[in-house]
């Protein structure tokens, strides 16, 4: 039961911090379905394949928050753009 737990807890403890610099940002749970489905489709159901798939997942959720982050400090694009942008994904 706990082990379901643990991703939540520690996506929230992320949430919190952000949310405590008086900013709210909702993209974070759209970066976590993405990354949790490159992990499904890389390990394809191999217990084998999973330390390469979690890799992967690493460097995809990086690429999408680092565009994230390009867009709303280069292009100043508002925040509720961003989060529409997920919902749309």
């Amino acid at each position: 039961m706990f082990w379901q737990c643990a991703q939540l807890g520690i996506i929230t403890i992320g949430q919190t911090m952000v949310m405590l610099v008086a900013r709210l940002d909702l993209s974070v749970g759209g970066v976590i379905v993405m990354t949790s489905m490159v992990v499904a489709e890389v390990s394809n159901g191999r217990n084998e394949m999973i330390q390469f798939a979690i890799l992967i997942a690493l460097i995809v959720g990086m690429l999408i928050r680092l565009f994230n982050g390009l867009l709303i400090t280069l292009r100043k694009v508002t925040h509720l753009w961003q989060k529409s942008m997920f919902f749309l994904v």
